[in-house]
């Protein structure tokens, strides 16, 4: 009975593998990454398969980075062909959503001069205080494959 795909070839190892060290990389670095933290899948009966996905990010700051995101994701394989020479052909769709927020402080200090093109005069010019680049997101996505 089939019920889903998993990772069974050397190369989807090998992309494992590497996706795991690149975790550890960046977990060791305190940057936050987006990945999914709940996954699951149920055979609905042979080659019918449906998936859930859950990621969070509660709010965190690092080194004046504010960040947060969820979202939750549904999807519906269906096998087509199997079991001949070919390999394993599946139609899939699903609908993922994501939103959350990002800002980053910044310190501003700038000194500069200006020459006015019409009277040659030049003049000193500062720029000083705190900005904060922020974004925000809701996407919702419908997909299929």
């Amino acid at each position: 009975m089939w019920s889903g795909f998993h990772p069974s070839s050397r190369c989807e190892y090998a992309q494992l593998a590497r996706s795991f060290r690149l975790l550890e990389c960046f977990s060791s670095s305190g940057l936050p990454i987006p990945f999914p933290v709940l996954t699951g899948r149920l055979g609905l009966f042979s080659g019918l398969d449906i998936g859930f996905r859950y990621t969070t990010l509660p709010a965190i700051t690092i080194a004046g980075v504010n960040a947060n995101y969820s979202g939750w994701g549904l999807d519906l394989r269906c096998k087509i062909l199997d079991g001949l020479e070919l390999p394993t052909v599946t139609l899939g769709m699903g609908y993922d959503t994501l939103n959350g927020t990002v800002s980053v402080a910044t310190n501003v200090n700038q000194n500069s001069t200006y020459t006015d093109p019409s009277d040659s005069s030049v003049y000193n010019v500062t720029v000083s205080g705190l900005t904060t680049y922020a974004l925000n997101w809701n996407t919702k996505v419908w997909a299929r494959s």
